[in-house]
């Protein structure tokens, strides 16, 4: 085998040029491919080494290796690093002068160069695909490949292009393609649209196990976000956080927030001008900002080790963008947090996203499909990172890792196995017709156009749980999606369907236990901290202790179902007539209170 003959020379390749001694785990096999001259498709971990991967075989290889790739932010570090290493390379984007393109274009031509990085947008122009019809290209690198997929959350129409230059091609180089993130579909999309033969697909593993995921549920986002970085400088002084946000606006409200309460914060998105970016990006990567408050307009490429802290203020439109950028933290391997701050208004705001840009039913479908995808990891109990890693097919370990919120407080869970068997319920006696709202307001019982329209108002499980809150029982509706416990179907996506678990809760009275509140543990403004508070200020008006106004099981148990009329407060255990006279319509305030938030 060609690897076999060489390998002798590739180790001291790796040593000379490189200065390592051996490989890191996953590389040898990816490269041990390429030598064969296999087109390759692999799946590596941010911070893996993926680079040299192609890299190294390049070096080796007869004439030059092509190097696509859509983060011109890293074109020149990258090619800088090469030829610090005495590796003739080169990049061909936007940034060069003309005269510098000319200069770059003859010496490509000349045999000069071996490797050069392009931009996927080269391809629409045709004196450049004159000229790479011209070249002697050993392979042809596609980087960030996750961005050919039409399935991908980060799709370049101008990937497009790629698979008909090589389609074009007389003599087709050898084909490689990297990537940290793809589930099965974007995978096969990529080979299909790269026209990659007798692919070896390579998946390292998609598990990060240096990073800790949390999910916060709350409706005080800036105290949570101020919190973490806080604590993140006050552990790494010198370290970096990053805090993505769903819009331009949040990245200024939050920029401006950061700085009045005395954090160095630089900003990113695509409403600035390239210059204002490219600055801030530098004090960034520098060190001038310890954070940048970015949309996902930041971030690929990126290669800075030190980031230990990455805060979603909202929910990402799927897992695919959340992963890609939970991944830029910890890149260096060592101990990073990866913060997702979570409320039902980031539903809100990514159903509307999806129905202002998508046009045809097929993308209609597929976002809102992986949008789901991502409500339900924002509402498990189960392993975060297994969650994760089910949703990618990595099948490598089942884990309980510890190093999530779901892990560590798992003995803090509530039992709903009554609420979720009158759910199951309910989603039967409506045929598997609706989805969750429709199913929450029959559930709570109260008169609604739809609801008589469809005599939904006139079926036995109608009012069933009308002691809830309708958005109580919403939560419970998608924790039970976020547990595998109720699917979504239908042309749409949005219809509750039952699985055989769901049956086995009905038939077997399996047991269901949820988070309720979330892992809001320092939030001055979580509902059942909330209920404390008043009941501990009406403990020192009437100078008694709090257990005597309320106990504590009590209070839990309002936070819980949050009564909102007589008669439901009337149903909480440890309620009388008298304790309801004396202080209902108080608690009652704080409750409506902390819904309109």
């Amino acid at each position: 085998m060609v690897f076999k003959i060489k390998e002798r020379e590739i180790k001291k390749h790796l040593k000379i040029k490189f200065g390592y001694d051996d490989f890191r785990n996953g590389q040898k096999v990816v490269i041990e491919n390429l030598m064969k001259k296999k087109d390759t498709l692999a799946v590596m971990p941010t911070g893996s080494g993926k680079s040299l991967c192609y890299q190294l075989p390049a070096t080796l290889f007869e004439g030059v290796a092509i190097v696509i790739s859509p983060l011109i932010s890293l074109m020149k570090d990258q090619v800088d690093f090469l030829n610090s290493l005495n590796i003739n390379s080169a990049f061909l984007n936007s940034t060069l002068s003309t005269e510098e393109l000319i200069n770059t274009e003859k010496n490509l031509l000349n045999g000069k160069y071996k490797m050069v990085y392009i931009a996927p947008e080269r391809f629409k122009l045709k004196s450049f695909k004159k000229l790479f019809t011209r070249l002697n290209i050993s392979m042809l690198v596609i980087d960030e490949a996750h961005c050919i997929s039409h399935w991908g959350s980060d799709f370049r129409p101008s990937y497009g292009e790629i698979g008909n230059m090589i389609n074009c091609m007389k003599n087709k180089p050898v084909i490689a393609a990297f990537t940290a993130t793809a589930t099965q579909d974007i995978r096969h999309d990529i080979i299909k649209s790269l026209g990659m033969k007798k692919t070896e697909i390579i998946i390292q593993g998609f598990d990060r196990p240096n990073l800790f995921f949390e999910v916060v549920r709350t409706k005080n986002k800036d105290k949570i976000l101020l919190s973490e970085i806080r604590k993140l400088i006050s552990k790494h002084s010198t370290q970096s956080g990053i805090v993505y946000t769903a819009t331009r606006n949040d990245t200024e409200k939050i920029k401006i927030f950061l700085e009045e309460n005395g954090i160095n914060t630089a900003k990113y998105h695509a409403g600035m001008s390239p210059e204002e970016r490219i600055v801030n990006q530098e004090r960034f990567i520098n060190n001038v900002s310890q954070i940048i408050v970015a949309t996902n307009a930041f971030g690929m490429g990126i290669d800075k080790k030190d980031v230990r802290l990455i805060v979603h203020y909202s929910m990402p439109k799927d897992l695919e963008s959340y992963y890609q950028e939970a991944g830029r933290a910890g890149r260096d391997g060592k101990d990073s947090r990866c913060v997702l701050l979570f409320s039902r208004k980031d539903i809100v705001l990514q159903r509307f996203l999806i129905n202002n840009d998508v046009k045809d039913h097929d993308s209609y479908y597929r976002k809102n499909k992986n949008l789901q995808s991502m409500i339900n990891y924002c509402y498990t109990s189960l392993c975060l990172r297994q969650y994760i890693l089910d949703y990618f097919e990595d099948s490598s370990s089942k884990i309980r890792c510890d190093k999530c919120t779901n892990c560590a407080s798992s003995d803090s869970l509530t039992d709903i196995t009554q609420e979720a068997q009158k759910i199951i319920s309910c989603i039967y006696r409506v045929k598997e017709h609706f989805g969750p709202k429709t199913v929450a307001k029959v559930l709570n019982g109260k008169t609604d156009p739809l609801l008589e329209k469809w005599d939904l108002d006139k079926i036995p499980t109608f009012g069933m749980m009308k002691e809830y809150e309708e958005t109580m029982i919403l939560h419970y509706i998608y924790s039970l999606c976020g547990n595998g416990i109720i699917e979504y179907s239908g042309k749409r996506g949005n219809r509750l369907k039952l699985n055989d678990t769901a049956w086995k809760i009905i038939k077997e009275n399996q047991k269901v236990f949820i988070n309720i509140f979330g892992t809001d543990k320092e939030c001055g403004n979580c509902l059942l901290e909330n209920l404390l508070k008043l009941r501990n200020d009406i403990s020192a008006e009437e100078n008694v202790k709090p257990f005597m106004i309320l106990k504590r099981s009590t209070i839990e148990e309002i936070a819980k179902y949050k009564p909102v009329n007589k008669e439901s407060f009337l149903k909480i255990n440890g309620i009388g007539k008298i304790k309801y006279g004396k202080y209902g319509q108080r608690f009652m305030k704080v409750i409506k209170e902390f819904d309109k938030v």
